[in-house]
């Protein structure tokens, strides 16, 4: 497990591309899997208090994973849609491995600025925490840009667009989305 972290951490220093990654179902059936506990432990926390009773656990909880659905499902056609469009199709399962493993880690990294902002309120941490957060931010769409540029062998630039596209998508799709 070490090992596979320390693969995905290798691609979120620029270091290695999504080739670095064996093309294996298992490995990503464990990244999406951590991908979506992620993303539900951040709604989570972004909601934590706000349930009371069996029916708000209940829409709670389709609330939680919902999101967490569409967030998975518009990455995926993102994926899709840059590789078959570029030609290289054969490289999907990898580089939508490389997108989830390290989106983990980011998402982990970020956790305790998450946080503060529920718990602090408008002082120098809570400050602190948002600059974090908004470098993470720009961190995730570089890191983005170069896992697809490395996957359709395409400038970084070419990569950073499609990553900016992809987090505007899904910026506006969220949204969309009513609260439950």
């Amino acid at each position: 497990m070490l090992a596979l972290i320390k693969a995905f951490w290798q691609i979120v220093l620029f270091r290695e591309g999504p080739d670095s990654l064996p093309d294996s179902r298992p490995l990503l059936l464990i990244a999406l899997i951590a991908y979506a506990l992620t993303d539900c432990l951040i709604v989570f926390l972004s909601e934590i208090g706000q349930a009371e009773g069996e029916l708000a656990a209940l829409q709670f909880l389709v609330w939680m994973l919902v999101p967490a659905f569409l967030d998975i499902a518009l990455l995926f056609v993102s994926v899709l849609t840059a590789v078959f469009y570029f030609g290289f199709i054969g490289r999907l399962r990898q580089t939508f491995t490389a997108m989830l493993g390290t989106s983990v880690l980011l998402q982990v990294l970020s956790l305790p600025s998450f946080v503060l902002l529920f718990f602090e309120q408008l002082s120098a941490l809570w400050a602190l925490s948002i600059l974090v957060l908004v470098v993470m931010l720009l961190w995730s769409i570089a890191l983005f840009g170069h896992i697809l540029s490395r996957a359709i062998d395409k400038s970084f630039g070419i990569g950073v667009v499609l990553a900016v596209a992809y987090f505007f998508v899904n910026y506006q799709m969220f949204q969309l989305i009513p609260d439950f």
